[in-house]
Formats: structure tokens, sequence, C-alpha cells
């Protein structure tokens, strides 16, 4: 959609990615600044390794495969050539690390970094020699670094579609990150955008009071979001809200009703203005509340569940 211009390539590049999708494999890509520049339809995220591709995919990619199917787009990691790529292109255009013959290195073997001299290299690939039984071998430029430079490894997950939906599973993405290497995810969030489409961090004040919008499995905040019509998510004592400014102005005065309440049997005194567009009054008789609510409540946010509102 909107990409005729670059026609075939395009094409066979998202091709491509949709298989790599669908078997839950990486995919060799142009990430060049260029290339990735060429194109409004492409996100590239970098996503720090300690948070495991196989944590954020899903087995077999199934969890990146059931995101990218609710919000139609197609995603996948970028293949160890595709990222070393990537690594040469940021190093032409700044004065970062450039391995040359018979330097002393870090190279990485399995899941550990060691000791190493450059003996040969090329675009992508760099030969060495291992410090620890002087035996040779050839790896990829991602895998070698500065002698004692404690870089942070990351992988980069390319996404293609429509630009809402691709900062939908960015934010989805980044909280996965949260969850596995804490400030992970909320450091690599995008605060910011226009009336159209931005993204918008609330500082949460009151942590006793986070169940009241998170809910019993993330119940309260599906329906919030739903309610609002944003995409929602909290990392630490944030709230990440993807939408339009009205979406997101919805969102965050919501959250700040809820958390200001008392108790959850708290009376709101007054609905914010920004809010009246989406809220409706109902007068229910006195005698019929238990009948309306249920037990703890039950009743209530049953329907609250079926109809994607908060009551």
């Amino acid at each position: 959609d909107g990409e005729a211009v670059q026609g075939v390539e395009w094409v066979e590049k998202c091709v491509r990615v949709f298989c790599a999708m669908r078997t839950g494999s990486d995919v060799d890509f142009d990430l060049s600044p260029a290339a990735v520049a060429s194109s409004h339809l492409l996100t590239v995220l970098d996503v720090p390794a300690a948070a495991s591709k196989p944590f954020i995919g899903g087995k077999s990619g199934a969890r990146m495969l059931d995101e990218c199917n609710s919000k139609d787009l197609i995603a996948a990691f970028a293949s160890e050539t595709a990222k070393s790529s990537a690594n040469s292109s940021e190093d032409a255009d700044s004065p970062a690390f450039e391995p040359l013959p018979g330097m002393d290195v870090e190279a990485k073997y399995g899941a550990e970094w060691h000791k190493a001299k450059v003996l040969e290299v090329s675009d992508a690939i760099i030969k060495v020699q291992w410090g620890f039984d002087d035996s040779e071998e050839e790896v990829v430029r991602s895998k070698v670094r500065r002698k004692g430079e404690p870089a942070e490894e990351l992988e980069k997950l390319i996404i293609i579609g429509q630009a809402r939906k691709r900062l939908e599973l960015e934010l989805r993405v980044l909280n996965l990150v949260e969850t596995k290497v804490p400030g992970g995810g909320s450091s690599r969030s995008r605060p910011g955008g226009t009336a159209e489409l931005g993204w918008d961090v609330l500082k949460l004040e009151g942590k006793g009071r986070l169940g009241r919008i998170i809910g019993k499995a993330g119940s309260v905040r599906k329906n919030l979001a739903r309610a609002c019509g944003s995409s929602l998510e909290y990392m630490g004592s944030e709230a990440h809200i993807v939408g339009t400014e009205e979406q997101r102005s919805r969102t965050a005065a919501l959250i700040e009703l809820l958390m200001g309440l008392a108790s959850e049997t708290s009376y709101i005194a007054r609905v914010p203005e920004v809010l009246e567009p989406i809220c409706t009054r109902v007068e229910v008789p006195g005698a019929a509340m238990e009948a309306l609510t249920g037990s703890k409540r039950e009743r209530l946010s049953q329907i609250e569940d079926a109809s994607g509102t908060l009551a």
C-alpha cells in the first residue's frame, strides 16, 4: 500500500519478512539508513538481546504472529548478516569502532565475550584468533567489539505496515522487553507526536492504587484502552499511551480518575470534561444495585469485559 514506486524489490522484501514471520525465523533485510528511510511503511526497532528473541516472539514465533495478525502487520527479527550490515552502515556515519588486522578486541563465542586478535577484516565478516586456545574463526562484525567495551547487544525487529499499527506493536514489544529487562523497554519509548498519532507517557503516583487501573488479568487496562480507543501498556511506574491526541488525553484523564478514587467502590464526584463525549449516565434504582453488580462486582465486571467499557 503506497509503495508502488518501489515496485518488485519492495514486494520481495515484504515476502521475505512474511515468510520469516510465519516460520518464526530471522530474515535477511537491507538495514542501511538509506534503505530504512526510503519506506514510510517500515520501522526497525532495537530490542535488547537480554530480553531474548524466543521470549518476544513466543514459541516458534507464535506470539509475534498473533500480534501481527491482530494488527495487519508483518514483522520478523533481522538475521546476523543483516544486523552486521546495519552496524557497518552506522559505523560509516560516525567515528565508531573499526577493527583492524592485529588489533586486540573482544569477540562473542556462544553467549560469552572473549579476548581475541583480529586477523582479517571484510565488510560483514571478521576473522579472529581466540585468546583462550589460539584457534581461528570467522565471525560476523556485530560480534566484535573494542576490548573492555560493555556494549549492549541489540536485536533488530523489522515491522512493516501502517504507522498506527506499527507504533502499537512497538509499544507491545517494549512492554515485553520491560518485563525481562527493567528499564530496557521504557527507556526506548518515543514520547511525542501529532494530533493524528503520538505516544504519551504518564507518571503514575501511588503504587498502592495501581491495581485499580490494571484489574484481574489486565482487564481494567484492556477496557480502559478500548473505551478511549487507545493502546495502553504499563512499564514500571509509567503508563505509555499510543493513539490520537484526543484518545491519549482521554486515556490519561480516565487513569487519573480511577487512581484518585478512595476505593474501588467510591463514587465519582465529577466526570472530567475531556471524558464527557464518551460518557453515558444511567439511573439505577438502589434496590437493583446488588443484582446489577453481583458479588464483589463480578456481574458488572463481566458487562465491562463484554462491552469494552468501564462503569
